[in-house]
């Protein structure tokens, strides 16, 4: 069983790897990058959202957090993450918009986890 701090750099290193990405393909798909590129930053990004999900289930287990307000916020989150490479893909005009779009979803993830709003 691993310790709570064990869960959240788990779940730090798999938001870390998601966001990159994210920001990667954003920035692929907007140079017309060639695609063995997006290949691996579709590897990055399924990784990335296992490693969350996984740690994230883990942190739950560990606070007994399971139906609050702010656990499906994160959710909403995690599919919204989830769908990115689909938007940036069929609409490549989006891609400029969504690479600044990132932080502000990862910051309001963050904003969730921090003050637990509904808890």
């Amino acid at each position: 069983m691993l310790t709570y701090q064990a869960y959240k750099l788990i779940h730090l290193f798999g938001i870390f790897l998601l966001l990159s990405s994210l920001a990667g393909l954003a920035a692929a798909t907007f140079a017309g990058a060639e695609q063995k590129v997006r290949k691996l930053v579709l590897a990055g990004h399924g990784i990335g959202l296992f490693v969350i999900l996984f740690a994230g289930f883990g942190l739950l287990a560990k606070i007994g957090a399971w139906v609050d307000t702010w656990v499906l916020g994160k959710l909403v989150i995690w599919f919204l993450l989830g769908a990115a490479p689909f938007v940036i893909r069929k609409a490549r005009g989006a891609a400029g918009w969504i690479f600044w779009l990132l932080p502000v979803i990862a910051g309001l993830a963050a904003w969730l986890a921090l003050y637990k709003p509904g808890a």
